[in-house]
């Protein structure tokens, strides 16, 4: 940046950020928001009169919204709706081939399934205390889903081997990522275009200049006109002579069917053991024979595969339960992190936190050791407080359960550190790492042993 640009990124603040906002909503199109519009939106002062009697309005903030975020103005593509989901056949029902009142019924099914989602990320308590946020969460989780879904967190970073969201961001550990029933939402992650026949599902657009309007309008029509001869195609296809089916009536016809279907489900259903049982990490010895670390000889039928010791180290040819690309999720704010330690990692297949010892993590250095144990410290002190408040730690969980033992056992944490942060705001928990907990634990003791030497 400094060579191209020519200035140090440390020398860039909050103001210099919204000065580059204001150059982008300004610049580069006479069809932008006007002068009013882009400073009530970035907070810029008008003038005793015009912030007096010039008021900003749904329309003139979303257009400003639409432009920071990248929309391209000069294309229809600038009306494109929020993400959000919607089940999949909801297409269908415009054609009159599935009935309102199913689709309905899937959409019910399929908001269910969000809210639950929602609760494994963040606890079902704390967002029963702040529920007018719920919405924004899923349109946050939708959007995180459709870009992730379309590999915009795998492309790498120009001139670097760097992802857009690196492998070891904390991010990555978070349920979003690690929980296989929410990762299968994705699907359902969708946008809208106006001539796309979605725009029913989504809530009306606001901040759409009129001629993004026309380029809509156009672009429908241009599909509408485009689709012509394919439709003509498939009507010529279907009038057969002596009312003979056609081959993609019979094809239809073919694939619809029960057996089909059933040989169709049971190669889905072979297909998934098998890749279930590749990715748990089943691998083969040097000799061709499985690993006797790897592969009990016996095994239980509930057995987890993901604590197994699946994984040899080339560098000092030890099997561990982590491979040896894993790091230390220290990141993680203390939320994240109690759930990464019940849960651990489903789709990655990584284990439990809580059941890695010190040979797991020895190859990641001398402290290794040291920082797993303050680890198990901590989530030790929100387990015990959660068990004496009643509640039942088990050795298998899932995400709501885990939830609610944070939710009742971080007041462990709250009661071993000072009421406020240095600043004196109140401190916020959840957001905490473990590192910063242990410091704090152990600076509190320091204080505590000198007032009592002193007094």
């Amino acid at each position: 940046i400094k060579t191209k640009y020519g200035y140090d990124p440390k020398d860039i603040g909050t103001h210099s950020w919204r000065k580059g906002a204001n150059t982008k909503l300004n610049c580069g199109s006479t069809g932008g928001p006007t002068a009013a519009a882009s400073c009530i939106r970035t907070g810029h002062s008008m003038g005793t009169n015009r912030d007096l009697y010039i008021m900003g309005e749904a329309a003139s903030d979303q257009v400003c919204g639409r432009l920071i975020a990248g929309l391209p103005i000069h294309l229809a593509e600038f009306a494109v709706s929020y993400v959000d989901f919607v089940y999949l056949d909801a297409e269908a029902s415009l054609s009159g081939s599935a009935p309102q009142a199913e689709q309905q019924q899937r959409q019910a099914e399929l908001d269910v399934k969000v809210d639950d989602a929602l609760d494994s990320i963040f606890g079902k308590e704390r967002l029963a205390s702040n529920a007018q946020i719920r919405p924004l969460l899923r349109y946050g989780l939708a959007s995180l889903l459709y870009h992730n879904e379309r590999g915009a967190y795998d492309k790498l970073v120009k001139d670097s081997t760097l992802k857009v969201l690196p492998d070891f961001s904390p991010l990555r550990q978070s349920p979003v990522f690690s929980s296989p029933l929410i990762r299968e939402l994705a699907q359902y992650a969708t946008i809208s275009m106006p001539w796309d026949g979605k725009r029913r599902y989504f809530k009306e657009a606001s901040g759409l200049p009129p001629h993004v309007i026309m380029f809509a309008y156009q672009k429908q029509l241009m599909q509408s006109v485009e689709s012509i001869p394919e439709k003509i195609e498939q009507i010529l296809d279907r009038r057969q002579m002596m009312a003979n089916m056609s081959v993609d009536d019979l094809a239809e016809h073919i694939a619809n069917g029960s057996r089909f279907q059933g040989m169709a489900n049971d190669i889905r259903a072979l297909r998934d053991s098998i890749a279930s049982l590749t990715a748990n990490g089943l691998r083969q010895a040097r000799g061709g024979q499985p690993s006797a670390s790897a592969m009990p000889a016996k095994l239980a039928p509930d057995q987890n595969y993901r604590l197994l010791r699946q994984y040899r180290h080339a560098s000092d040819g030890k099997d561990r339960r982590v491979p040896p690309t894993w790091r230390f999720p220290s990141k993680l704010p203390l939320q994240t992190m109690y759930q990464y330690w019940h849960c651990g990692n489903d789709l990655s297949h990584m284990p439990p936190m809580k059941y890695l010892d010190n040979n797991d993590v020895r190859f990641l250095g001398k402290r290794a050791g040291t920082t797993l144990g303050e680890t198990r410290r901590v989530m030790q002190m929100i387990d015990q407080r959660a068990r004496a408040e009643g509640l039942a730690v088990g050795d298998t969980m899932t995400l709501n359960q885990v939830n609610s033992l944070y939710h009742v056992g971080e007041r462990a944490i709250l009661e071993a550190l000072d009421d406020g942060t240095p600043s004196g705001r109140q401190r916020n928990v959840s957001r905490l790492k473990v590192g910063t907990v242990m410091r704090e634990i152990q600076k509190k003791k320091r204080l505590d042993r000198l007032a009592s030497t002193g007094s």
